[in-house]
């Protein structure tokens, strides 16, 4: 009896969206063809192989600038110990 008197209602649906943000839009698109990926497989290998080489580039080039962060410190404290005035 009361099944057929009431209504369901669904308080957490948002209204449909009439306009969309041209903004917003814009992102989820670029977005979408990034999240896409390569499309063959051969692009999938090059982006790999890219990928490594990048990674291999970034680990030369932290160890470059350690080195010469320490080479510097060398300098530095040789430097110092010349300079020293009591021996």
């Amino acid at each position: 009896m009361i099944a057929g008197l009431t209504e369901e209602v669904n308080a957490g649906a948002k209204p449909a969206e009439g306009r969309v943000n041209p903004k917003r839009l814009a992102r989820q698109a670029s977005r979408e063809l990034q999240a896409r990926g390569a499309s063959t497989i051969a692009q999938a290998a090059l982006q790999l192989e890219y990928e490594k080489r990048k990674k291999e580039r970034h680990l030369r080039n932290r160890l470059r600038t350690e080195e010469a962060r320490e080479a510097k410190w060398e300098a530095k404290i040789a430097k110092a110990k010349n300079k020293h005035r009591g021996r």
